[in-house]
């Protein structure tokens, strides 16, 4: 029964997934996003709802100089991220309403890579989309590590995230460096999957001598190991801020070390005996400074994470998958809702 159980959910969780994607291609339909005039440097700011925003009236302005996180650049970040879930028309539209006129499209349906580069006269932007399909779903779930040592990267990354990158990479690099010529500074940006695309990229460009400006992650999972992680936040800690809502599952994959016995013990037998071994070779870390909006939509942060609290995660997910199966879903309902793309932007963008 208890197998049953398990496996019930997890066909439960991609209604939810289902759920949550029809709730963001309303959302992004219906998009109205705030104008970010607020220069707070407040680290703790209140939202009202999560659907509720109003788009940008203004053309985008992202500040260079900021060493410390900075609300508007944040703002555009998450705009920029949520873009990439557009068609290339739209994007395009779109981003050109903000004054950002030069726009390049890569779209591989093989691999299911989907992104942009565009820029204006002041800075180029390089926005991903996260999970989408199935293709998506699959390379996810291809987390053994490999090295990146002909990118002048430290440590091992994810060999899903490095695969589907690498089907449209050529391509990528070249656009990047063509639009942000004469160190014209560059922005990463990118929700889910899109984060850890994102996060690559930033780490492959870091040999180019680039102007690298800003990383900014919207509910990232994992990529690396330690060493990549130390490598990464040695040159590019301050800059890069990863954002995280409540009880956001994904963020919390692949699971680090310290909790994979747990995370195993949600999957069913022999397959999760092989998660939590693979889990405890790879040593995923989290990269970046740590950006949380709590249950209530509060914003803390920079806050200290250690990997180790993602075990008390799982520990409480197993413990909600017990008893009913509409019980199941009731307990770990966020766990997936807040995940959902457009929140993460109308959180942050009503907190100004």
């Amino acid at each position: 029964m208890q197998h049953f159980k398990k496996r019930t959910l997890i066909a439960c969780a991609s209604t939810v997934v289902v759920f949550c994607a029809f709730v963001s291609r309303i959302s992004l339909a219906s998009e109205n996003i705030e104008d970010p005039h607020a220069s707070s440097q407040t680290l703790e700011k209140m939202p009202s709802s999560p659907l509720f925003c109003k788009a940008p009236v203004t053309d985008m302005t992202l500040h260079e100089t900021s060493e410390t996180f900075d609300f508007n650049n944040a703002y555009w970040m998450s705009w920029t991220a949520l873009q990439a879930y557009r068609s290339s028309t739209v994007a395009r539209e779109k981003l050109a309403s903000v004054g950002l006129s030069n726009f390049k499209y890569f779209n591989d349906i093989k691999s299911g890579l989907q992104a942009f580069v565009s820029s204006n006269s002041q800075a180029v932007v390089v926005s991903f989309r996260g999970t989408d399909n199935l293709v998506d779903a699959y390379l996810d779930l291809s987390f053994d590590q490999i090295d990146q040592k002909k990118f002048g990267i430290e440590g091992k990354l994810h060999r899903g995230f490095v695969q589907q990158l690498d089907s449209m990479w050529d391509g990528i690099k070249s656009e990047i460096l063509s639009q942000s010529a004469n160190q014209k500074p560059v922005y990463f940006t990118g929700h889910s999957l899109g984060s850890a695309l994102a996060t690559i990229t930033a780490a492959r460009l870091l040999q180019e001598n680039m102007n690298i400006a800003g990383v900014y992650l919207q509910s990232a999972p994992r990529v690396g190991n330690d060493t990549f992680k130390q490598f990464f936040n040695a040159q590019l800690l301050s800059k890069t801020y990863r954002f995280t809502i409540n009880d956001d599952i994904i963020p919390r994959l692949p699971p680090p070390r310290a909790a994979a016995d747990n995370f195993g013990s949600l999957l069913p037998f022999e397959f999760g005996k092989w998660v939590t071994s693979q889990l405890k070779k790879q040593d995923y870390q989290h990269v970046g400074q740590y950006m949380k909006y709590t249950e209530n939509g509060v914003l803390q942060g920079p806050i200290q994470f250690i990997e180790s609290e993602d075990n008390q995660y799982w520990d409480l997910v197993k413990k909600r998958s017990t008893g009913s199966i509409w019980n199941i879903i009731q307990q770990n309902f966020r766990t997936v809702l807040d995940h959902t793309p457009v929140f993460n932007f109308c959180y942050l963008a009503n907190s100004l």
